[in-house]
């Protein structure tokens, strides 16, 4: 079981997340629905290794 906080494919899903984030926002002038930018929110979590900001 791989245990490392930097897991290169959660890192990967979490700029992936942010990117579709952007895409959206620019296409449809609106955010992301609450479900989709709280699930992006825990992706950016985890890509900043659990850190505060």
């Amino acid at each position: 079981m791989h245990t490392s906080g930097f897991d290169p494919l959660v890192m990967r899903q979490a700029r992936i997340g942010r990117s579709l984030r952007e895409v959206y926002d620019c296409v449809t002038d609106t955010p992301l629905p609450d479900q989709f930018d709280a699930l992006l929110a825990q992706l950016d979590k985890i890509n900043l290794g659990g850190g505060s900001r």
